[in-house]
């Protein structure tokens, strides 16, 4: 197993993270599989010109968003490219005069393999996008699997360990904020609670704080929460809640069908490829404007 991948092999894994109708709207190409699709970009496309295309439909792909506050509005200045912990790869500045970019931090896997044994390192880029406006820092990471099993022969594939997890990062990334800002974990309850009010959306699994427990409630099939349990579901909204799967019950394609949220944690994971590209930050900017 080569411990120093090359370009070709990090780019056709970071292709992987994207779904096959982003591959084939972005560049026009037919291919049956995954994989036919992913041979033919790479082989009719710069190094450049794919990771311009992975930022760009960066919103494709599964992801975990970790957004916080800051103690006072974002100026540019504080902001040097040189001193932060990743490259950053691109970057754009956002019409409230904040600025997004985006970087590939190599992630390495520990391997062990059988028929025959051996060990070694698989290396992924996985796509990292930070936002950071007014008093507001959004940090979105693409969803690598937990375990590189898919990228080997079946029955090879033993255990891995991943040598730089997403807290590490997130948390090297607050450490640079942090020596112009204090950051604190944005509490998004009151966002998640008006779009449940409004009947925008429902859920098949939810958690939440009483007084002296922690209730949990799934729901058969295609029930949902509110529609089921008004009562419990009234109680509920004078409480924190903890992580809970969403439902979006509008029939407009504007947010992603499914979700989850952890309000006290200022957290949302969207574990399925989005429809659209806008459905992602539509979801994170219908919170944070009604919270």
């Amino acid at each position: 197993m080569s411990n120093a991948p090359s370009e070709f092999l990090l780019l056709n894994r970071l292709l992987r993270l994207y779904p096959v109708k982003a591959l084939r709207d972005e560049f026009q190409i037919t291919g049956s599989s995954q994989a036919d699709l992913i041979d033919e970009v790479l082989a009719n496309n710069t190094a450049s010109g794919i990771t311009k295309f992975c930022f760009d439909s960066f919103n494709y792909t599964k992801q975990h968003v970790y957004i916080f506050d800051l103690d006072k509005s974002f100026t540019a200045h504080t902001f040097n490219d040189a001193d932060f912990p990743y490259d950053v790869k691109q970057k754009a500045v956002t019409q409230n005069g904040g600025i997004t970019f985006y970087c590939l931090p190599e992630i390495v896997y520990k391997v062990v393999l059988q028929d025959p044994y051996e060990s070694g390192i698989i290396t992924f880029y996985q796509p990292l996008k930070v936002t950071v406006e007014k008093k507001t820092l959004i940090i979105q990471f693409t969803i690598l699997e937990k375990n590189p099993n898919s990228y080997f022969e079946s029955g090879r594939y033993i255990h891995g360990k991943r040598l730089l997890d997403e807290a590490t990062l997130k948390n090297n990334i607050l450490i640079y904020f942090q020596k112009n800002y204090y950051t604190t974990v944005c509490d998004i309850n009151r966002g998640v609670k008006h779009l449940w009010q409004s009947d925008e959306i429902d859920s098949k699994y939810v958690k939440f704080k009483k007084d002296k427990s922690t209730t949990t409630e799934t729901m058969d099939e295609d029930e949902t929460y509110k529609k089921n349990y008004p009562t419990e579901y009234a109680d509920m909204m004078n409480r924190p809640l903890g992580k809970t799967i969403i439902k979006y019950l509008m029939d407009d394609g504007n947010l992603c069908e499914n979700f989850s949220v952890d309000p006290g944690k200022g957290e949302i994971s969207f574990s399925r490829y989005p429809i659209s590209v806008n459905q992602v930050e539509n979801v994170i900017n219908k919170i944070l404007s009604n919270n």
